[in-house]
């Protein structure tokens, strides 16, 4: 689609019918007319640099499936998917290296977003159990919120597993977010964060919802939406 959705059509080279048996697609990134598809099985994302008039298979060199891809820029990108596992690129997918680090569990990636203004990479990975972050100055991820639990906590105010994400880009970092709903808690939202002089914030703001999590600081705020 050219036009927000209103009309959707094949792209002007279709992918091989192969594609079809081999590869199930669950995510895609897109700038302008360059696109990335990935998927199971994760040795390969399909990519278009000319809105689907040519597509060329990217090899990423390892089998496990990606349920995430986010490009910040036309070259760097990250891809991310079962058992915890990162790939980062610095040439538009042509090759892709391990970036997965330590302090992850090993579970599934639902999203990765990149902060699109942040000049160290700013990543946040999204599961279904809580919010990781990571960017070119650390060797690690951390949490920026507690495990979710499986089950309704009306005392931390943000229970239930996380099942959907999305990230709103603004015109910068403070007026950009990622957002995610529960099962049962509610919708939440977090202003990106990418300070470097700042410690990442070890858990969201359960008692007061709404106010900082860094004391007098607005660069990482949470709020818990409701209807």
């Amino acid at each position: 689609t050219d036009n927000g959705g209103l009309v959707w059509q094949a792209p002007a080279t279709p992918l091989p019918e192969a594609v079809r048996d081999i590869f199930d697609f669950r995510s895609v990134s897109r700038r302008g007319d360059k696109v990335w598809i990935a998927g199971q099985p994760g040795s390969v994302i399909w990519h278009t640099p000319d809105a689907g008039q040519t597509w060329k298979q990217q090899r990423t060199g390892q089998p496990l499936p990606l349920s995430a891809i986010h490009f910040s820029t036309d070259t760097t990108g990250y891809a991310a998917g079962a058992l915890a596992t990162i790939l980062r690129t610095e040439d538009a997918g042509t090759t892709w290296t391990n970036y997965t680090a330590t302090g992850l569990p090993a579970i599934n990636f639902d999203k990765i977003f990149i902060d699109p203004y942040s000049t160290i990479e700013s990543a946040y990975l999204i599961t279904t159990l809580g919010l990781y972050y990571r960017d070119l100055t650390m060797a690690t991820c951390v949490a920026v919120n507690p495990q979710v639990p499986t089950t309704q906590n009306v005392t931390a105010n943000y229970a239930g597993l996380i099942n959907g994400a999305n990230l709103f880009k603004g015109t910068n970092s403070a007026t950009s977010h990622a957002s995610f709903a529960t099962w049962g808690s509610g919708i939440w939202k977090a202003t990106f964060y990418n300070q470097l002089n700042n410690t990442v914030p070890a858990a969201w703001a359960s008692n007061d919802i709404g106010s900082p999590a860094i004391a007098t600081s607005s660069k990482y705020d949470n709020v818990k939406h409701t209807f």
